[in-house]
């Protein structure tokens, strides 16, 4: 069975199985200007989450063995079209990021690290979802077996990969100070961060 956990729509927690979704919590902040321009929502509610998270799934599979991996812009704005336009511009070569189904990946295509960022925030847990790992590329995937989120494991992957010029997406200040002792030991590696609250 595979079991994702998420946070979105005002940091709701958001239990998603099988493709259904089976458990939402309380929203953090009961009104978001993104979500009322782009979807009409006006307040967060508990119900308003469950339907915008069923939205995702039945509109591009989040969640689910039937993903749409590689995605255009969505807002034009946001970390994951800044990371897209940072690759399409040769300033960085690869971005360390999570995505359902995959836990930690490596990516370089600006297609994928949009479509793995750009609709899905907040992944806090995951398994394996064999046709996201595919798409990816099982290369790619930090833990296939298992979809573990670890941005530095995945970041020192990275580095073994080749890259140098690596974005970081984190949630913790921690991570951030591993991530620069990384970069100091490593001289030739430049690592920008991303640290989403």
């Amino acid at each position: 069975m595979d079991d994702h956990v998420i946070e979105a729509l005002g940091k709701t927690r958001i239990r998603i199985k099988n493709g259904k979704v089976v458990e939402v919590g309380e929203p953090k902040i009961e009104y978001c200007p993104i979500f009322d321009k782009y979807r009409g929502i006006k307040e967060l509610t508990p119900e308003n989450v469950k339907d915008n998270i069923e939205f995702r799934i039945k509109d591009f599979g989040m969640c689910t063995e039937d993903r749409t991996v590689r995605m255009k812009d969505f807002l034009s704005f946001g970390v994951s079209e800044t990371l897209t336009t940072l690759i399409e511009e040769g300033e960085i070569d690869s971005v360390v990021s999570v995505c359902e189904g995959c836990g930690t990946v490596i990516i370089t295509e600006p297609e994928i690290v949009q479509g793995t960022g750009g609709r899905v925030s907040g992944l806090i847990s995951t398994s394996p979802l064999d046709n996201i790992i595919d798409e990816v590329g099982r290369e790619n995937v930090l833990d296939p077996e298992n979809s573990t989120i670890d941005q530095i494991k995945g970041t020192l992957k990275a580095i073994d990969m080749g890259y140098k010029k690596i974005a970081v997406t984190i949630v913790s200040a921690e991570d951030a100070e591993k991530l620069r002792e990384i970069e100091r030991k490593n001289k030739n590696i430049k690592i920008y961060i991303s640290q989403h609250i």
